[in-house]
């Protein structure tokens, strides 16, 4: 069973979906959470509630655990007495904003398992914690310093969102040094949210409402789940911006480009890491926030990646980091008199190891293996800059590989994040891609042996410099530099 899955075999959960399948044939709306918001086409995230008021004629349902009510605006929170409640058990609560014929519960049941949840809504407006934070290296809050919350998916078990989170602290750093940085994942408390002096939202492709590439179905959770904390820094009156942000597909639903139209109304800077992600933005919602568009923010750190390229062992060694066929990728590197390192940086590449460890026995593979997940950032650059080519479905490594002035071979679909850079470089770039939909095993070999075997070409001299970014410090510069306490702090 898939972890979306786990919930069916949960007797709360079964009867949550229930619900939803009662309250969405009786309102316009059903707020709820995932994985139960994809049951129904009217089921919206608890934070596109901020498009709705209670108070409004049509009517709206919530559904959701009573322990992710600060999940929802700060406008309902308010009016959480206000609403109806339906149903409530130890676990989940149902409410509408308008009065409806019957209730599923009885009222004796009702006042009695909402009593817990009517006392976070008391803790939540008076500034007390209810929700655990998740912080980068377990970092804490400062109490008498001015901070920056930048939110983004560093504690995802992935070497290359750590890479962008440092990166954005560091620019961060640079613009506005009387801020400290903490990075945070979305599972944070209101308190440190209307505490803070500034919110980034980013680094990394988080803007996006498809399940797939492939489009095959509209999800709303990622954007609700990064981008409502536009809406609360504007409840608590912090100043907030975009970093580095990714627009990996095109975003289909009208209500994510309403929902994201809104949040960022009152954004003060909003940086993109390619032009495609600026055209999908643009092609949305309008932005009337200072908008940039440079590489990637982790070429920040060009200079540790270079200092790392050269400390190469004396023998020749392939980099290989992601999901491959293990036989291309060993024919890749007999053909090429290569050893093989194989770089671990997120937990799906440690489950395709896992699964191909009898094969790379078989195959008498003496590969290097180095599991860069939970390391300090320097251990994932010199992984793979101390190599002396790459091959990287994983676009981290790739562009530590491009940092590092390695031959670089990557592995995607069109117009991914990692097509995009080579587009971006153009033909004059130590720098091949594969599309992996096109290209069979035979093709595989045959253009990363060109590339790997191949003479220096004199014209590539297309490659990212950290000068690339000049213009964002400046645009960080003249926006965040003036950043000062929160205008409502909340106690910690």
């Amino acid at each position: 069973m898939t972890p979306d899955a786990e919930w069916l075999s949960d007797p709360k959960w079964i009867n949550a979906a229930k619900l939803i399948y009662h309250f969405s044939d009786r309102c316009k709306f059903v707020f709820t959470i995932e994985p139960l918001c994809r049951l129904r086409k009217n089921c919206l995230p608890l934070a596109f509630g901020h498009l709705f008021s209670v108070g409004d004629q049509d009517s709206y349902a919530v559904v959701a655990p009573k322990d992710d009510i600060d999940k929802l605006p700060l406008a309902w929170i308010k009016d959480l007495e206000k609403l109806h409640v339906h149903f409530a058990d130890d676990v989940f609560f149902a409410a509408t904003n308008l009065q409806m014929s019957s209730t599923i519960s009885t009222a004796y049941d009702i006042r009695g398992e909402m009593e817990y949840g009517y006392s976070r809504r008391s803790k939540i407006l008076n500034g007390i914690r209810v929700r655990r934070d998740r912080l980068l290296d377990d970092a804490t809050l400062p109490h008498d310093t001015p901070y920056c919350l930048i939110i983004n998916a560093a504690l995802t078990d992935n070497a290359g969102d750590v890479l962008l989170a440092q990166s954005a602290i560091r620019l961060i750093t640079e613009a506005a040094p009387h801020l400290h940085c903490i990075v945070a994942d979305p599972e944070i408390d209101r308190v440190t949210v209307a505490n803070a002096s500034l919110i980034v939202i980013g680094p990394g492709g988080i803007l996006y409402d498809l399940d797939d590439h492939d489009r095959l179905a509209v999800n709303h959770s990622n954007i609700a789940a990064y981008f409502r904390f536009a809406f609360m820094a504007y409840e608590y009156g912090v100043p907030f911006g975009l970093l580095g942000i990714g627009s990996p597909a095109p975003i289909l639903s009208s209500y994510s480009r309403h929902f994201l139209r809104e949040a960022l109304r009152h954004a003060k800077f909003f940086h993109l890491r390619d032009p495609r992600s600026l055209a999908t933005v643009s092609d949305a919602f309008s932005v009337k926030a200072p908008t940039i568009v440079t590489p990637d923010v982790s070429i920040a750190f060009q200079e540790e990646v270079r200092a790392a390229a050269r400390n190469r062992a004396d023998r020749k060694v392939l980099i290989a980091c992601g999901s491959f066929n293990l036989d291309t990728v060993a024919e890749v590197a007999h053909k090429c008199h290569l050893d093989l390192r194989i770089v671990v940086q997120a937990t799906e590449d440690a489950h395709w190891l896992e699964a191909n460890r009898d094969k790379l026995n078989s195959l008498m593979l003496s590969a290097e293996i180095v599991d860069v997940r939970g390391a300090p950032l320097s251990e994932f650059i010199d992984a793979v800059a101390t190599g002396d080519c790459v091959l990287s479905a994983r676009f981290h490594a790739m562009m530590v590989g491009i940092m590092a002035e390695l031959p670089t071979v990557a592995v995607g679909v069109h117009n991914d994040k990692r097509h995009r850079v080579k587009q971006d470089l153009g033909e004059y770039a130590n720098l091949t891609f594969i599309n992996s939909h096109e290209t069979t095993d035979e093709e595989f070999v045959v253009l990363c042996c060109e590339r790997f075997l191949g003479e220096a070409n004199p014209d590539a001299t297309a490659r990212f410099s950290a000068k690339d970014l000049a213009p964002l410090r400046e645009l960080l510069r003249a926006a965040i530099a003036p950043a000062q306490p929160a205008v409502h702090p909340l106690q910690l």
